[in-house]
């Protein structure tokens, strides 16, 4: 088991992933953190992604389609390591963005949640596409980090509580990817 950091955004994410599966990675997880776009996902909620919608640029370049699916098998042995360490988990469909800033936020997001969009990120959808091309098996597990559908603005854990949750999701993803052998 390798484990790898892609930084931040699609097109990095895309030069690793095609590197790993060069030298013959088999399974793509991506962990990482994400905001909260549905009401029901608070903070420190963990999300695994069924399927990510290619609203980035990357994906589509890379022959992403309107959404991108995790692999059936991986997102079963996500949901049995979380349940084991955190009853409260969403699985769902999230969105890949290319801007953390965006200065029209209030209305994109508006319309990923109109898509069915739990929450957003930004690499998941590379990741997921450059799976399906190259073959390899790839999921998604997400811990929120901020909360974006509330009026008054973004909220934020701490950064105690960011290190506590990319923890848990270090172990619910080492779990996965054991379980699956």
């Amino acid at each position: 088991m390798i484990v790898q950091s892609t930084g931040m955004g699609g097109p990095s994410a895309a030069i690793i992933c095609e590197e790993l599966a060069d030298l013959g990675a088999t399974t793509f997880l991506r962990v990482g953190t994400c905001g909260a776009l549905d009401e029901r996902v608070q903070l420190g909620d963990l999300v695994i992604v069924e399927q990510a919608l290619c609203t980035d640029g990357t994906s589509q370049l890379l022959g992403g389609v309107e959404a991108v699916a995790a692999d059936d098998d991986l997102i079963e042995a996500l949901k049995t390591a979380a349940e084991s360490v955190k009853p409260k988990f969403h699985v769902g469909t999230i969105a890949s963005v290319d801007l953390f800033y965006d200065p029209i936020a209030d209305q994109r997001h508006a319309e990923l949640l109109a898509k069915g969009a739990l929450a957003i990120e930004m690499e998941a959808a590379t990741v997921l596409t450059v799976g399906r091309e190259r073959g390899v098996r790839s999921a998604c597990l997400l811990g929120v980090t901020d909360v974006l559908h509330q009026a008054d603005g973004r909220s934020r854990l701490s950064d105690d509580e960011i290190v506590e949750l990319g923890e848990l999701l270090g172990a619910v993803g080492v779990a996965a990817v054991q379980a699956l052998g």
